[in-house]
């Protein structure tokens, strides 16, 4: 088990890790507008709000102000429901596509940048490591 100390160092240096650029790029794709896009992308293009609501566990109202957002910069449209006209179905556009893949390309790089300074050794302990606290956090407790 990890000693207090050792606990405390962790924390302090995972919130300094949470303000690097990488990380800024990864989160940036973990949420908000580009996990939006991302959610598209993935669904084939389109998604009703509901979908998002669920997947996201946000109110109606957030997804909503997200959806108005990326419709304002023209990244998607919304559009009647073929089936049920009552219904609102959000599809991402071509130039949602092309920010998608620009954001991608970008998170892809800076990590690149960042775990060639590492070196490859330290980069797979690290890769190890993650997936490790991963499989921990899914097990649902942090207890050895």
């Amino acid at each position: 088990m990890a000693g207090d100390q050792t606990v405390l160092e962790l924390i302090e240096t995972m919130q300094e890790v949470s303000r690097l650029p990488l990380h800024a790029h990864l989160s940036a794709m973990a949420r908000g507008e580009l996990f939006v896009l991302r959610f598209l992308e993935r669904h084939e293009g389109t998604a009703f709000p509901a979908d998002l609501c669920q997947v996201m566990d946000v109110s109606k109202a957030r997804v909503s102000v997200a959806l108005h957002m990326l419709e304002e910069k023209g990244l998607i449209r919304k559009e009647e429901d073929g089936q049920d006209r009552r219904r609102i179905r959000i599809r991402i556009t071509p130039e949602g596509m092309r920010y998608m893949q620009e954001s991608r390309e970008a998170a892809y790089q800076e990590a690149k940048r960042f775990f060639a300074r590492l070196g490859e050794e330290d980069a797979r302990e690290y890769a190890r490591l993650m997936r490790r606290m991963l499989e921990i956090a899914r097990e649902g407790s942090a207890s050895p």
